[in-house]
C-alpha cells in the first residue's frame, strides 16, 4: 500500500527584507515511491510555481443624511476601493463618507434610527450582513435595517 505524503509550502520572494513584486507560491507535494519492510526509503517530490492571487479590495460608502450608498469590488488598493465607493455613493447623494472597506470578503453597511451606523465584514453577504446587525443591537440601536452588502472576491 502506497502512503501519500502532500506538503503544502508557501514561499515568498525575499530580499532585504521586501517581498519582490514577482513573488510566487510555490505548492509541493512528496510521495513515497519505495518500501523496504514497510518502511518509505524514497521519496519524489514535486513543485509547482503559481503567481500569488491579485489583490481584491473592496469599500461601502454610505450617507445616514441622504440614505445614499455605493460600493466598489476588485481593486488593486483599499484607497481605489475607497474612492470609487465615494464616487458613486455621491451620485446618489450627500454627505457620504466610507463606512467599511474589505480585500476578498464581504461588507454590509446598517444604519439604526437617527445617524448611527453600523458595519460588518463576512465570508458572503449573510455573515456580513448579520455582524452589521449584531453591532447595531448590541449597541442598543432600534430598528436596525440593511443599506447595502456587497462582496469582492
Amino acid at each position: 500500500m502506497r502512503r501519500l505524503i502532500v506538503l503544502a509550502c508557501v514561499m515568498g520572494a525575499l530580499l532585504a527584507g521586501v517581498a519582490s513584486a514577482r513573488a510566487q507560491i510555490e505548492s509541493c507535494s512528496t510521495i513515497c515511491d519505495r518500501y523496504d519492510q514497510g518502511e518509505c526509503v524514497h521519496e519524489l517530490q514535486t513543485c509547482t510555481k503559481t503567481a500569488p492571487p491579485k489583490p481584491n479590495f473592496g469599500a461601502i460608502a454610505y450617507s445616514p443624511k441622504s440614505g445614499a450608498w455605493g460600493y466598489s469590488y476588485s481593486w488593486n488598493t483599499k484607497e481605489q476601493a475607497e474612492t470609487q465607493a465615494l464616487a458613486e455613493c455621491r451620485k446618489n447623494g450627500t454627505g457620504c463618507e466610507v463606512q467599511v472597506w474589505y480585500q476578498r470578503q464581504c461588507g454590509a453597511v446598517v444604519s439604526a434610527d437617527g445617524e448611527n451606523v453600523y458595519w460588518g465584514i463576512g465570508d458572503g453577504t449573510g455573515a456580513a450582513g448579520a455582524n452589521a446587525l449584531a453591532s447595531c443591537k448590541k449597541d442598543g440601536g432600534k430598528n436596525c435595517t440593511i443599506q447595502v452588502e456587497e462582496c469582492s472576491r
